[in-house]
């Protein structure tokens, strides 16, 4: 038996981001195709410090969620890390392998959604 990572209940509800604040969900998940980029992170922390990043160092599609899942490994080391794009409440649901953290406040950039006809 995997033992889970403690790191979403000590993070105590809140996590702040070098001044980017999220609150935090344990055990919740999003589908996937909410999913705006894919890493793999040793921690949660790491996985929520990223998102942050992602945001002052991108001009647009802002990520609004970190999003650490506890028993899907990297090819070399750490745990998926799916960073967000969007959060709707109908995409939300309970999973006990998986914490999120959603953007409270930060960079407001508007997501860029193209359409292509074929």
């Amino acid at each position: 038996m995997i033992k889970r990572d403690q790191g979403c209940t000590l993070l105590n509800g809140s996590y702040n981001a070098n001044g980017t604040y999220f609150n935090i969900l344990c055990d919740t998940s999003w589908q996937y195709y909410d999913a705006l980029h894919i890493t793999y992170t040793l921690d949660f922390a790491t996985c929520i410090n990223g998102c942050g990043m992602w945001n002052l160092n991108r001009s647009q599609n802002e990520c609004v969620g970190a999003q650490w899942t506890n028993d899907i490994y990297g090819p070399i080391d750490g745990n998926l890390c799916t960073y967000l794009w969007t959060m709707p409440n109908a995409d939300k649901f309970t999973l006990n392998t998986t914490d999120t953290a959603q953007l409270q406040n930060g960079p407001q950039n508007t997501a860029t959604v193209r359409s292509f006809k074929f």
